[in-house]
């Protein structure tokens, strides 16, 4: 009954007239594929003719400092009648751009991309269902090897998946210093980016693994590894997924960093940024490893909960074939991927090219370009 209503909404909607809107979405706030290609619309003055509408979960933050014709939205209403004006603001809209939770399509007159926030390594199946396929027009793949995967996993059609690389990909060529403002250069002469996938969701009581952290599961752990970072003037900065629930605190230790979104947007600082100057990255089973690959840097792979993500959560590729990097399954194994940072030292690096090639089309800082040349043909703009 609830599925026949929202269709008929939808179909109601969708016969109201068009305005030139473009609405963008991303999680977190302003963040990921979304905010590169809304600065590039901005540069390009696309804002003098059409209004630009970003819905955000935190509207307050970014209103007083919007730019001209620029406004904010709550991405998720309290109320129902903030629910209908929602959906009334989206369905007059002549372009929907969306990289985490997808937009709806309302009407054929209107083009919805989804930009999507990295390709898969573990199954999204189950929390996505056919919702993309049917509401989205174009979706990023970043490579024609990633086009079945995308097929199998989402039912995207290949023939409405472009491939035009990443847009907040372009940063990581372009020499970002960001990452200074959490480090005293004076005692830090190495810095690892450390890049969990959630275990746990913040909301719904959703657990792929028992474990916040994979590998530190003491605090035990965290200080053996921080004297060991302090004794090599390493730093290890991690930033936790932003839907995992948080349940860590680190604020006594010296090398190891505890940061999250909040932290970052306080100062206008993105992600992608810090990832372009770290020295090397510590991930698992997030798409940020196919991204870091276009560095040529390092790359360490937490996998002592492997198993157990398999069989919790599931792949949709094979895991072996696709991940290749220095792999740690242990605390001492962890310490040995530092002390080969430390060195300069990278026994894997050939393995990951092969992979960098199979997996990312674009190696370049002009992703963003082709994304916004991409939108503006298709919804002519």
């Amino acid at each position: 009954m609830i599925e026949e209503r929202e269709i008929k909404i939808k179909h109601i909607l969708g016969l109201l007239p068009k305005k030139n809107r473009i609405a963008f979405e991303s999680n977190p706030d302003m963040a990921d594929n979304t905010y590169p290609v809304y600065k590039e619309m901005l540069a390009r003055g696309l804002n003098k003719k059409y209004e630009f509408i970003w819905f955000v979960r935190h509207p307050e933050r970014f209103e007083k400092d919007a730019p001209e014709n620029v406004r904010f939205e709550n991405l998720i209403p309290g109320t129902r009648l903030g629910y209908y004006r929602k959906h009334i603001i989206l369905a007059r809209a002549k372009c929907l751009i969306s990289c985490n939770t997808y937009f709806r399509k309302y009407s054929k007159r209107q083009l919805t991309i989804y930009l999507t926030h990295g390709s898969g390594i573990k199954s999204v199946k189950r929390l996505y269902g056919d919702g993309i396929k049917n509401n989205c027009d174009w979706f990023l793949s970043q490579a024609y090897e990633m086009d079945s995967l995308n097929l199998n996993e989402l039912g995207i059609p290949i023939n409405r998946q472009a491939h035009l690389g990443f847009p907040r990909n372009d940063v990581l060529f372009s020499g970002s210093k960001a990452i200074d403002c959490f480090v005293n250069r004076n005692e830090i002469e190495k810095v690892v980016l450390w890049l969990p996938t959630y275990r746990q969701m913040v909301s719904g009581g959703y657990s792929d693994t028992g474990n916040c952290l994979p590998i530190l599961h003491e605090i035990s752990d965290f200080r053996f590894v921080n004297e060991y970072l302090k004794s090599k003037h390493i730093l290890l900065l991690i930033k936790l997924h932003p839907v995992q629930a948080k349940n860590l605190s680190l604020d006594d230790l010296s090398n190891i960093k505890l940061i999250d979104d909040d932290e970052l947007q306080n100062r206008n600082v993105q992600l992608y940024e810090i990832l372009a100057g770290c020295d090397a990255l510590i991930t698992d089973y997030s798409s940020v490893y196919f991204d870091y690959l276009l560095t040529d840097k390092p790359i360490g792979l937490t996998q002592d909960d492997l198993e157990e993500y398999k069989k919790k959560r599931g792949f949709l590729l094979n895991y072996d074939e696709w991940l290749k990097g220095w792999p740690i399954n242990s605390v001492k194994e962890m310490i040995e991927f530092l002390e080969s940072v430390k060195n300069g030292t990278d026994p894997y690096i050939d393995e990951r090219v092969k992979s960098k090639r199979a997996s990312n089309l674009y190696q370049d800082a002009n992703s963003t370009k082709r994304v916004v040349d991409f939108i503006i043909e298709k919804a002519e703009l």
